[in-house]
């Protein structure tokens, strides 16, 4: 279903967002010409068909056909059509999902969850609850503010207070469920890289020459080929501005189609027309690249852009740089011709050249992209006829929306962890190329317009060395949001007045630390035998030896600043270890946990200044697990190492743990044969080996069939198996969740090629026969590891499909009698996890509504990351909510379920539930006086 969708939408918003239709609009040609051999429509089917493949995978040519034919007819009807009718069905794309997709209500700007008569036609006939569906993916193929602006405009609500409080959000809730999301919400699983919306980041970018640092573009990622485009967006953004100004301020009205406007910035004559075979003079084009007149430059620009032509070649004619880098200078230099024309005054608080210009628009609480679409969108509207602006606007989405796609990941069919990355990669160049304390500060506004937002945990890596200069921009940043935005306090008032601030007066917030996954360095050149304990540069010999001391480094970092400044454990709550989960074992963290777990060296009291005792809040810990495997068995384990190795109980944390609740056929279906490293599906043997031993009721077979399969793959790593035997591998396998420590009685100098003992440089007497102890070693032995690292295939069997269904029971059950709450990220989890769509999420399964008590898990539900998947908590929750409709339970019931869950956001929360804001608030000040902040 989920591809079907995705598909109808790649191809219905297709020449709203492709960049191939910018260079060359083969939809507009075929229309124009009277020939329709010339391009055929075979050619545009085409040419749509390799755009779709990229990330849809469309099922067949014929369906592509089919449906471009039903969204656009021009194109294979025999008759010729005028541009101003092709430039009206592309915009009118943009009616029809406004009709069928916004609505409003007490104010604010709402999905339209009910079916329309032009939901079908648009669409398809997919019923009420699969709407939300259609929106989720097309969320992430576009930004829709330009759709609800849009919906504005249609509804004749044309006047710009009208979007006074819109952030480019889209309130997902029906009445009902807005009325049960009153009473709060919580975000516990965001991560800071990642928290902006898409509108922040491109407001960053449209204003680079306002204010920033130019390089912020190049370190965003942004392919070389897509650069040209952005910061000729930035220069046609301005100019559009300029001119709509001119068309809706009362004291500057301009009656001049946009081709005449900008012809007056061409001191000699027009840029050459099409002819009428509609073929452009390219010898005349040609002449226009070496013209030097400043306002002519703005002219050539403009009306290369307008034909789509390829920028680059222009310029580099003006550019003062001979390399092939990207001139920076010459766009620039268009920007300050048209800044100083206009006598445009930059305000340096402002936050968009747009708000510069519109003056009026500055007491509306907007985005200025928003101000900027509502007039481009209403001159549209006004003046159809009016090409060029039409044909600039358009090519203005078309490359925003390429860089939209550059950093929200869409819903295509490359699933798991590391396809994420690269996104979230991308959004995460944000905090290094913007000023901190700004970064942060709109990080938190941006977070804080869910208005049910209530508590607020965000996850951030630790930098020993710049821990509390860090903290300081975070806790400084969010003090000013709450200050200028909560308690409209101005530097003028004490921060001693804590009486006034009253309950739930601002959402309350802290940190959890990241430690990140990372593969090791060297992964299979270790030799225990070469580590020194006493010498630190030896570390690398052990597996993962520099990565664990690294951990251990920053645990001890974050516990000495804990008890170092009285009430900071307040703000940082507790421990985390994300990011890719193939990367770095559990074995290697539990040490780790076991230390910032441990009760020496974290005092149970703190004194203030005043020498007044102050509790210490206990650090909290979470910990991604069973989001992306290899093996459906793999994030069973990897959960189940957690509970068990990193010794998690009641109100400890599970980030994802998808596989908790996949559906076993459905994953042996997509996955017959896996691929993966010996060494893991051996350590996942031993481990259902190790559950099954502790049940009860177990079928022998399975018994036997593991202890084969263990023997098979144990026999391809260690070769000689003597004294080898299950229960000595999996004591093994235990062993390794305990620091690593090397026998000093193996170590010897002896040489000899053994080929089959434990390893050539041990002690003769050593050598003859296996231990647990010896078994340990081998992980720190490249002899061993080549093998153990070594890519396998294994089928995936009925017996190994009805071993996982048991697994899942034991390990929900165990999760959920032990009281861990699993954080569940709805949109994240379809787009990364094993599930078809959101319909298909974990959390139906393991709280499910009509499930088994004792296998009911506690929930927290959250948005992940902002940026990469264009969401927040408050839709996260309607997401679910819509699904429980789709499954046909009754509203009562969901609304219960989903309160509950609401509920458990909040109280499952690792800040403190019993501080009251007053307090916390003082709290936030004497922390950030002890860290050194000025304030």
């Amino acid at each position: 279903m989920l591809r079907k969708i995705e598909t109808s939408l790649a191809i219905l918003i297709f020449p709203l967002r492709s960049l191939s239709l910018y260079k060359k609009d083969l939809f507009l040609d075929i229309a124009l010409s009277s020939n329709k051999n010339n391009p055929s429509n075979k050619t545009v089917v085409d040419h749509l068909w390799d755009n779709l493949n990229l990330d849809f995978k469309p099922h067949n040519i014929d369906e592509v056909k089919l449906t471009l034919q039903k969204h656009y007819p021009f194109i294979f009807e025999h008759k010729e059509f005028d541009k101003s009718y092709v430039m009206c069905k592309y915009f009118d794309t943009i009616n029809k999902l406004s009709t069928s997709l916004i609505s409003h209500r007490d104010g604010k700007i709402t999905f339209k969850y009910w079916n329309n008569k032009n939901d079908k036609e648009i669409f398809g006939p997919y019923d009420t609850s699969q709407k939300i569906i259609i929106l989720n993916s097309l969320s992430r193929m576009m930004p829709l503010d330009i759709v609800a602006i849009n919906y504005l405009l249609e509804n004749d609500m044309d006047d710009i207070d009208q979007l006074d409080g819109f952030y480019s959000s889209i309130m997902l809730a029906d009445m009902q469920l807005e009325d049960t999301l009153v009473s709060g919400v919580a975000e516990n699983h965001l991560h800071a890289g990642a928290c902006f919306n898409f509108a922040i980041s491109w407001n960053i970018i449209m204003n680079i020459f306002f204010r920033g640092d130019v390089s912020y573009i190049s370190h965003m990622g942004i392919p070389s080929s897509l650069v040209e485009y952005v910061l000729s967006a930035i220069i046609l953004r301005l100019t559009l501005c300029i001119f709509l100004f001119g068309k809706y301020s009362s004291s500057c009205e301009c009656n001049k189609r946009f081709e005449d406007w900008i012809s007056e910035f061409n001191h000699k004559t027009c840029f050459p027309q099409e002819d009428s075979d509609g073929v452009n003079n390219e010898s005349l084009k040609e002449s226009y690249f070496n013209n030097s007149s400043d306002e002519k430059l703005i002219y050539d620009f403009i009306t290369l852009l307008s034909y789509g032509e390829d920028i680059s070649k222009w310029i580099k004619n003006k550019s003062i740089i001979s390399s092939d880098e990207t001139d920076f200078s010459t766009y620039k230099n268009l920007w300050d011709i048209l800044i100083k024309r206009y006598s445009i005054d930059m305000e340096e608080n402002s936050e968009d050249f747009v708000f510069d210009i519109f003056h009026r628009a500055q007491c509306v609480k907007t985005y200025g992209e928003n101000v900027f679409i509502f007039y481009a969108l209403k001159y549209i509207k006004e003046e159809k006829s009016d090409t060029m602006f039409s044909q600039l606007f358009l090519n203005y989405l078309r490359i925003r929306t390429n860089f939209f796609n550059h950093i929200v990941q869409n819903g295509a069919t490359v699933k798991g962890l590391d396809y994420f990355k690269k996104y979230y990669h991308k959004a995460s160049k944000s905090i290094a190329y913007t000023d901190t304390k700004y970064y942060y500060k709109t990080l938190f506004r941006t977070m804080f317009q869910d208005n049910f937002l209530k508590k607020l945990e965000l996850r951030t890596s630790i930098n020993t060395k710049s821990f509390r200069k860090d903290l300081i921009n975070i806790l400084s940043a969010y003090k000013e949001v709450i200050d200028e935005d909560f308690l409209h306090k101005t530097n003028e008032i004490l921060d001693k007045e804590y009486s006034k601030i009253g309950e739930n007066a601002f959402p309350l917030f802290g940190l959890v630390i990241h430690l990140l996954k990372e593969e090791d360095i060297r992964s299979e050149e270790k030799c225990w035998h070469l580590h020194n304990k006493d010498t630190q540069s030896t570390a690398g010999e052990l597996y993962f030896g520099i990565l664990q001391e690294k951990y251990m480094s920053q645990i001890q970092t974050l516990v000495n600043l804990r008890n170092e400044i009285p009430h900071l454990s307040q703000f940082i709550l507790g421990l985390d270890a994300a990011s890719g989960e193939n990367d770095t074992p559990i074995s290697v963290f539990a040490p780790v946990f076991d230390k910032a777990r441990g009760s020496n060296g974290q005092t149970l009291k703190s004194k203030n200044k005043d020498g007044k005792l102050i509790k210490n809040k206990s650090l909290a810990f979470t910990f991604h697990a069973g989001e992306d495997f290899r093996h459906l068995l793999s994030g069973l384990r990897r959960i189940d190492e957690v509970i068990e190795f990193c010794k998690f109980h009641a109100g400890d944390r599970i980030g994802h743990g998808i596989a908790l609740g996949v559906d076993a056929e459905y994953w042996k279906r997509a996955n017959p044969v896996v691929i993966l490293p010996r060494g893991e599906y051996l350590d996942n043997l031993l481990w259902v080996w190790g559950i099954y031993a502790n049940e009860k009721d177990y079928d022998p077979k399975i018994n036997i069939y593991l202890e084969n399969q263990i023997y098979t793959y144990a026999s391809e790593v260690y070769e000689n198996m003597n004294g080898i035997t299950t229960p000595m591998l999996f004591k093994a396998y235990e062993n390794r969740f305990r620091k690593f420590e090397v026998n000093e009685r193996y170590k010897t100098d002896n040489y000899l090629d053994k080929p089959e003992i434990f390893c050539i440089r041990a002690a003769d007497a050593d050598t003859k026969i296996w231990n647990a102890d010896k078994l340990n070693h081998v992980y720190h032995c490249k002899c061993y590891l080549k093998k153990l690292y070594e890519p396998i295939q294994v089928a995936v069997t009925d017996i190994d499909c009805g071993m996982i269904v048991k697994i899942q029971e034991i390990i929900r059950k165990k999760v959920a009698t032990k009281g861990i709450v699993v954080e569940v990220n709805p949109t994240s989890n379809a787009v990364i996890g094993e599930m078809d769509s959101l319909f298909d999420h974990h959390a139906y399964i393991i709280n499910s509504i009509l499930e088994d008590k004792n296998t009911k898990i506690m929930l927290n539900v959250n948005s992940d990351d902002p940026t990469v998947f264009n969401t927040n908590v408050s839709n996260e929750l309607a997401y679910l909510y819509y699904g429980l409709l789709h499954k046909n339970v009754c509203k009562e019931v969901a609304l219960a379920w989903i309160d509950k869950l609401r509920d458990y956001g909040i109280k499952t929360s690792f800040i403190n539930h019993q501080i009251r804001h007053k307090e916390y608030y003082q709290c936030l000040v004497e922390v950030l006086k002890n860290l050194g902040a000025d304030i």
